[in-house]
């Protein structure tokens, strides 16, 4: 790998390591005179994003001042239990440098088992901030010492199949006695249905470790979660995976809206019609190689939003700069991006109601994936293409900047605006969408939790609007129809096991790309993907805008 792949994978590291749409997030708008003099972003990762734990919690709390001088103070966390009763608490002291983003790691002690309430607060001098979230924890259930240990190994690298999925079993016991069991294997649609079931009889020695061969029946192109179970009259236990059959056929049954284009056209040529009112505002650095700016501007409804950008310190005279565009994952703030790339530039995006771009949208976490959602025309999501787009005018009106050159990326929500940015802007030159959500989204509905959840809880809070109703406008902001009007090289990375982007809806939306693609699979990851989609996308990046 060469230096400037290694750089460029740092940085969009750090771009794709913010999206995640299970992350327990929360932030508090500080007062206007707050806003003038400085302000502290906070987010909290939860180790486990599901924030379900065995014995201790670990969190970290990030943070990010924009204050022009050094803050020193406190952070602080309190627990709470059932009625609001103080289990812990703990404090250190923190060191905020300006726009130099800092994380602290807490190791909560051991806890029995319930759900509890932790409350962070940084505390500076004349400045303070809390944000909280729940988690539970779930003691070891008692168990005997012996136990049966099973690994499975697809016969597919990537759990990819022509025909029909095959897996070897691995079995081995630490039973003192050989044990009498029944191997076995359930596969199902992604909605749960089952398709195929088997089981084997066999007795499972002391020593080593018994192989046995499946070969699962041929199923229909598409994807499949399978279970294999191991069973005695002691002892229970169960791996789950996933595979695919012929990924390349998968299609969705339902097709775009005949005025989707037009519905785009009309939003581009709404937002034209605001004064962008560009304010670029060059902040205190902590690192050498950057020079960083606080941006804002006008977008769509004339609301305001703001972003980062970062641009390399450069000796060459009129030199100009690659642009990565990244953007966030769900209600997650995007502070400055640094990197040590010195010829990419790196423009993070708050969409409206997301991180510092709240001053008008500022819901609850769980109310903005629904807001507006029954009417296509003041649908959040319409707004928040529009920003990013209205990013891409910002690019073009900075000369150091190469408008030839530019990469759209983000993962999860961010992987979903790189592509519907992508699809309605054709002046991105490379799209990278990680683990997009909201793809092929009339069949969602049985396969995902969420966003369905709280689409459900939203209906039920409106009169008159039903699950079709809302069907018929999500089909304006559905990845697959952004996708086939993709012009530019694109990048798609998904898990296999993802559960909120489900690996054949990220599939529907990737097979109508009509443009150079790639896409790369992680068998064993869910919401999620693993470094070598970093190191891919950086050397394709560079091959693209010819940065040797």
């Amino acid at each position: 790998m060469t230096n400037f792949s290694k750089k460029f994978i740092i940085i969009v590291c750090l771009v794709l390591a913010v999206s995640g749409v299970q992350r327990a997030f929360a932030q508090k708008q500080a007062s206007d005179s707050t806003k003038k003099s400085g302000r502290v972003i906070m987010s909290m990762n939860p180790e486990n994003p599901d924030t379900v734990f065995t014995a201790n919690a670990y969190f970290t709390v990030n943070l990010l001042s924009t204050f022009t001088t050094d803050r020193s103070g406190t952070l602080s966390y309190v627990i709470t239990g059932p009625g609001g009763k103080k289990v812990k608490a703990e404090s250190q002291h923190v060191k905020l440098a300006p726009t130099c983003p800092i994380g602290y790691p807490f190791s909560i002690p051991t806890l029995h088992s319930g759900t509890y309430k932790i409350g962070f607060t940084l505390s500076l001098s004349g400045y303070q901030d809390t944000i909280s979230n729940t988690f539970i924890i779930k003691g070891d259930e008692a168990r005997k010492d012996s136990v049966i240990v099973m690994t499975l190994s697809p016969h597919s690298s990537d759990g990819i199949f022509a025909t029909n999925a095959a897996y070897t079993l691995g079995v081995s016991s630490t039973f003192p006695s050989a044990q009498k069991a029944t191997l076995s294997y359930l596969v199902t649609t992604e909605a749960g249905k089952k398709v195929k079931a088997d089981s084997i009889h066999v007795s499972i020695g002391t020593v080593g470790t018994a192989n046995y061969d499946f070969n699962i029946p041929p199923v229909q192109p598409g994807f499949y979660k399978i279970s294999f179970m191991v069973n005695t009259p002691d002892y229970t236990d169960t791996i789950r995976k996933a595979f695919g059959i012929k990924p390349q056929l998968v299609r969705s049954q339902h097709g775009k809206p005949a005025d989707f284009e037009a519905f785009w056209q009309q939003a581009k040529t709404q937002l034209a019609q605001v004064k962008p009112e560009y304010k670029v505002t060059e902040i205190a650095n902590c690192r050498d190689n950057r020079r960083v700016f606080e941006i804002e501007m006008k977008s769509l409804d004339g609301l305001l939003i703001r972003g980062f950008l970062t641009e390399p310190k450069s000796h060459i005279k009129g030199k100009k700069f690659a642009v990565l565009l990244g953007l966030p994952g769900y209600q997650v703030p995007l502070g400055p991006m640094y990197g040590t790339d010195p010829d990419i530039a790196i423009f993070t995006l708050n969409i409206r109601g997301s991180g510092y771009s709240r001053d008008v949208i500022n819901v609850r976490r769980e109310s903005y994936i629904v807001l507006n959602l029954e009417d296509k025309n003041r649908y959040v999501l319409r707004g928040a293409i529009m920003d990013c787009v209205r990013a891409v005018d910002f690019i073009y009106t900075r000369p150091e900047l190469r408008h030839d050159n530019i990469i759209a990326a983000g993962g999860s929500l961010g992987g979903f605006l790189a592509l519907a940015t992508c699809g309605v802007d054709q002046r991105i030159s490379f799209c990278s969408a990680a683990n997009p959500i909201l793809c092929d989204v009339r069949n969602l509905p049985h396969e995902v939790d969420w966003p369905l959840i709280d689409i459900n809880l939203y209906i039920k809070t409106r009169p008159g609007l039903t699950m079709d109703k809302v069907m018929d406008n999500l089909d304006y902001f559905d990845g697959k129809n952004f996708a086939s009007d993709i012009k530019c090289k694109t990048l798609v990375g998904m898990g296999m096991l993802d559960n909120i982007a489900p690996p054949d809806h990220v599939y529907a939306a990737y097979n109508e790309l009509n443009t150079d693609k790639h896409i790369i699979i992680f068998r064993d990851l869910a919401h999620e993907i693993g470094k070598w989609y970093n190191v891919y996308e950086g050397r394709w990046m560079r091959d693209t805008f010819a940065l040797f």
